[in-house]
Order: C-alpha cells, then structure tokens, then sequence
C-alpha cells in the first residue's frame, strides 16, 4: 500500500509498479502481519537527521500550538485528538522556519498522514463546523483567514504523488513529502507529541538558521509547479536568503525553462500571494524593484522583462 486517495480509498502498487485504488482497507491482506511499521522517525534514509529544540523554541511552538481556532478548541487539541487516533501530525513550513531562525511567526499550517474523510467529521464535531476542503489538494482549511489575522487550520495530507489532480495519492511517508516542498529550510517536521524537528533532508534547520536555500523539489514534478518554485526562490532571494551552488545549478537548468508554463494571470495572482499579500501596500513597488534586482544578479535579467515586468501594472493595481 502506497498511501490513500483523494476520496480516502487505499491505494495499492503491484509488482509492476502499477497503483489502482481499492474500495476498502479491509480488501488488503498483510504480506508479513509480524512486521509492522514504526513511526517516520523509525524509518527516516540516510543524512536525515532528529533534533531536540532549544528551550525557547519549543516555548515559542508551545505558544502557538495553545492558540484557539474559533469558535474553541485549541491546535494542540486537535493535533493530541488525531494522534490519538494512530495518525500522525507535524507542523511543517515557514512557522518552524522562523522559530528556528529567531523570528517571530503567526502561521500555523499541518501535515498529516490522517486521510481527509476521516479528518472532516472529527473538525466538524471539535469546532462545530465543516471545514472548507480540496480534496485533490488534500487541504481542509476551518477558523478565520489569513487576511483577518484570525487563527486559523491549514490542515493537509501529506503527499504521495500528483497533488492537484483527480490522480492525486496521499500517504504517511515525510520522504514522499519532501519531494513536494521548494526548499529544506521550509521542510522541518515539528513533532509537537515529541517535542522533536524530524529534518529528512539533513539540512533544513541549518537552511532556517543561516538563511540558505536547498533545493529539495522533485524536479521532475509537472512545470506549471516548477514554475511556482521559481517565484519562491527569488521570493527568498528578496528576503535575504543565500542559496547552494545546486540549488543554483537547478534553478537555472530545470526550473526557470519552466516558467511559461505558467500563464500569465496565474502567474499574476501567484506574485501577488507570495510577494505582496503580507506586505503594506506603500511597500508594494519597493518589494517588486527588489525582486528585479534579484533576478538581474541572478543573471535572469531576460526572464524579468519577458514575463515578470508586463505584469507589474497589473499586479499594482489589483493591490490597489
């Protein structure tokens, strides 16, 4: 079994490497019912590392993990309710990122190995109402906006392969996972039960506390994401991050040829989300001077003016 699907069916691979959804769990027979799999950090690869937070790290997750999510029920309840139940859960992103660097962060977003069917009645009943759901995102989002500086859920399942689509397989694999992410620093696994940082690459928290990038992306995933993942990088490049030499190599060679794919309103609203949404609007034309002196150091001068700059007006007076 590889994982689950959008509508939480099992999903089996046979000898050949091909996967079907089954109707049921109880359709899989265990080849060894002896051997059962441990927690991720039982079976982390090779170079992956487990890391006890410092004290005012995990003060400073305690604090955002006590937080309720209107209308009651607190982040740690919920994460306590799913892991009680066999599943587990992380926080995972930019939260752990800028705990980890010393910053100070609002964000909350979840990864879990829980399938959606299963998550949605257990939301409904702690917070006494249905979360809005993505089923091919494997995303259910419940409590205020990101606009409204509510607390909120960003609650997703972790990914087996083909997110987005009507094809998507989800699973309880960090490995999988990973390949899913843009950078290491951003794919730290807070395990909030154990109060550890599970880093599967090996260099994510070192990433989060020196300001550097490591690619981790899969660079075979569709390009319209490996596009996306090149807004991210000159995202964090604006922001200050240094990057690898690979992760350079990559982001040349792989990733920017990707970005036609990615037509020009989406790619619109996508420099509006990563690069603006957060920002003061006064601030708007400041962020994106600085993201075309990034790309121009970079050596990606054409890139900016073929399908960064006629967007520009746009962008500024959608903000407006």
């Amino acid at each position: 079994m590889v994982g689950h699907d959008l509508n939480g069916c099992p999903v089996v691979e046979n000898g050949h490497g091909l996967t079907q959804s089954l109707e049921s769990y109880d359709q899989i027979r265990l080849l060894d019912p002896l051997s059962r799999r441990g927690p991720n950090w039982t079976t982390l690869t090779e170079g992956a590392k487990v890391i006890k937070p410092l004290q005012h790290e995990r003060d400073a997750l305690l604090a955002l993990l006590s937080r309720h999510i209107p209308p009651g029920p607190t982040y740690l309840e919920l994460i306590e309710e799913i892991w009680n139940r066999g599943y587990e859960i992380f926080l995972v992103g930019g939260t752990v990122r800028d705990v980890i660097a010393g910053l100070k962060s609002q964000d909350v977003d979840l990864v879990t190995s829980i399938p959606l069917d299963r998550a949605v009645p257990l939301l409904t009943s702690m917070y006494r109402h249905e979360p809005s759901i993505n089923r091919e995102r494997g995303f259910v989002r419940l409590g205020g906006t990101p606009a409204s500086g509510d607390p909120f859920i960003d609650l997703k399942a972790m990914i087996h392969s083909d997110p987005g689509t009507p094809n998507a397989v989800f699973s309880d694999s960090l490995e999988q996972d990973l390949k899913h992410r843009d950078f290491a620093c951003n794919a730290v696994y807070y395990d909030p039960i154990n109060e550890i940082f599970i880093d599967p690459s090996g260099c994510g928290v070192e990433g989060a506390e020196t300001k550097l990038l490591h690619l981790v992306c899969d660079p075979t995933r569709p390009p319209f994401y490996r596009a996306q993942i090149c807004v991210r990088f000159f995202k964090f490049a604006v922001r200050g991050f240094g990057f690898t030499e690979s992760t350079s190599a990559s982001i040349r060679e792989l990733f920017l040829p990707s970005l036609p794919a990615m037509p020009r309103s989406a790619l619109a609203g996508y420099l509006r989300a990563q690069l603006l949404s957060k920002t003061p609007e006064e601030q708007h034309e400041q962020v994106l001077n600085g993201l075309h002196e990034s790309m121009t150091s970079f050596g990606a001068d054409a890139i900016w003016h073929d399908h960064f700059e006629p967007l520009i007006p746009r962008i500024l007076k959608k903000g407006r």
